[in-house]
């Protein structure tokens, strides 16, 4: 059975993409601003879990599981964004 993706879905993806980006800005070393990190944890989480809903299905499970798949997809994203953002950091220091 599938069941519409209700607003509340989305919110809560959106407040884990806040989370997400929240926390990626104050743990991290500050090499982004929180301007950055809060709109790709929201955009990643969205994207990620709206994703797995319509590869895996949106039954009462799967949006659960949809949870932690945004959760954790927007927490790769916000790392690999802190590699990259650290990379050029470095490199542009040592020209």
């Amino acid at each position: 059975m599938l069941l519409i993706l209700t607003p509340s879905v989305w919110i809560v993806w959106s407040v884990i993409g806040i989370i997400a980006g929240y926390m990626s800005w104050r743990l991290l070393e500050p090499v982004t601003t929180m301007l950055v990190d809060m709109p790709v944890g929201i955009v990643s989480a969205l994207a990620s879990g709206w994703a797995y809903t319509r590869v895996a299905g949106s039954d009462d499970t799967d949006i659960y599981v949809s949870l932690l798949v945004s959760a954790a997809v927007s927490g790769i994203v916000l790392w690999l964004l802190y590699l990259v953002r650290r990379r050029r950091i470095h490199s542009d220091g040592q020209n």
